[in-house]
């Protein structure tokens, strides 16, 4: 687990994912910090949360993709899966 200068209680980086509180909101894949959809409370979006995506964007040197905008051709060549769906179907396995 990662912890960043700022927001240090709030915000954590583990392994390729992005927690804001206890909440994942993005994924880290090749290049790029990938926004989640997420539901706390009946929230799907809180100006704390994008610092936070941006703040964790900037200090690793990611460019944010928003949830609903990943193009396969983002995807890291070196990957041996072909798509971010079906990376994260086999991660749910």
């Amino acid at each position: 687990m990662k912890t960043f200068d700022r927001y240090k209680q709030n915000l954590k980086q583990v392994g390729n994912d992005i927690y804001s509180y206890d909440t994942h909101v993005a994924e880290i894949i090749g290049d790029y910090l990938y926004k989640l959809k997420w539901n706390v409370n009946g929230m799907t979006s809180s100006p704390t949360t994008s610092k936070h995506i941006n703040y964790a964007a900037s200090e690793l040197g990611l460019t944010v993709i928003e949830n609903g905008q990943w193009k396969d051709e983002y995807w890291p060549k070196n990957q041996p899966w072909k798509s971010r769906e079906s990376w994260y179907t086999n991660k749910l396995k």
